[in-house]
């Protein structure tokens, strides 16, 4: 699963260089979108992991 992600955010760091906005200076800029995308895709799982129907009586 974590190599999926692994590579997830590695075809979108490749999709995200490809527009002009993040070329020349503002290069940084694509990482930056790729590092907020990772921080997401963490805080939805650990939300999905700690919030899920397990509920022990």
């Amino acid at each position: 699963m974590a190599l999926g992600v692994v590579f997830l955010l590695v075809g979108s760091l490749r999709l995200v260089q490809h527009f002009s906005l993040f070329q020349g200076n503002t290069a940084w800029l694509a990482y930056a979108v790729v590092w907020l995308e990772s921080l997401t895709i963490g805080a939805f799982t650990l939300w999905r992991i700690f919030t899920g129907r397990h509920k022990s009586k």
